[in-house]
């Protein structure tokens, strides 16, 4: 089944490139024009990541949420969709989400998923726009709880989740 869903894959891989390249060079691009000419197009192409931070901890062994703001700040994104952090849990007595909010001079958003030691667990959203609002969807799971997190911003929403490494609990 895994070669048969690999080998479809390649062939949609190849008919849609095949379908991107038939343009011709010299054909003039022009861009498709709105329904509404009083209504404004924009072309929104953020750069966003999507980062399982596990808990800051490195291979190291080392906590260090400042590492993974390096990383995030070196990015240059405009939102990062978080995995794997702690709220003031007894493991990591800090508020991971708002340290790297602080460290990266984004905007946080925490979905818990769990409440763990004392605190909370789950996933979160940073986006250097302020956010519109949020929601925190549960999702269905038959081990650990998991959520699915909903960002809106001005022009698109964001999305964070985190599922089971389990085939049956995807």
């Amino acid at each position: 089944m895994k070669k048969f869903n690999l080998a479809l894959l390649a062939l949609f891989v190849t008919v849609f490139a095949t379908i991107a390249c038939s343009k011709s060079e010299d054909e003039p691009q022009v861009p498709p024009q709105p329904e509404n000419p009083a209504v404004p197009t924009s072309s929104i192409e953020p750069r966003l990541l999507c980062y399982n931070v596990h808990k800051c901890v490195g291979m190291d062994g080392e906590f260090s949420c400042e590492r993974i703001a390096k990383i995030i700040n070196d990015s240059n994104v405009e939102a990062v969709a978080l995995q794997e952090l702690d709220s003031m849990s007894k493991r990591h007595p800090v508020d991971v989400l708002g340290e790297l909010a602080k460290l990266t001079g984004m905007h946080p958003t925490f979905g818990p998923s769990i409440d763990f030691q004392g605190g909370k667990y789950g996933i979160g959203v940073l986006t250097k726009q302020k956010p519109i609002s949020s929601r925190r969807v549960p999702l269905p799971c038959r081990s650990e709880p998991r959520s699915l997190l909903i960002v809106e911003l001005q022009d698109y929403y964001f999305c964070s989740t985190h599922l089971s490494l389990h085939e049956a609990a995807r």
